[in-house]
């Protein structure tokens, strides 16, 4: 919830220009914050879906294995509508077809 609303905050300050840039991760980096490389996709996917629905719903409540909210309201919404441009890294074969079922560049 922080990245959605600290993104927010620069969508407005750079007047709706915003473009969000997203990826996973490399399995060093997981390592060092001592998160599981096993689940590191569904991590990723269960974000991009937080940030989504931070940007797009009045409030809502969420329970996935990463995360769960209650009822939380993102504040300062994006000024972009639906929300900031999202673009993906993608190095792993899976990553393409993630992409486009999202509907995402």
């Amino acid at each position: 919830m922080r990245l959605a609303e600290e993104c927010s905050i620069l969508d407005i300050l750079t007047g709706g220009r915003l473009n969000v840039g997203l990826g996973r991760g490399v399995p060093r980096d997981d390592l060092k914050h001592g998160l599981d490389r096993d689940t590191a996709q569904a991590r990723f996917e269960e974000g991009i879906e937080l940030l989504r629905r931070a940007w797009t719903e009045d409030s809502f409540t969420y329970s996935g294995k990463a995360w769960s909210y209650v009822d939380i309201t993102c504040r300062p919404r994006p000024l972009q509508k639906p929300h900031p441009p999202i673009y993906y890294g993608a190095t792993s074969p899976e990553s393409p077809t993630m992409v486009a079922r999202r509907g995402h560049v």
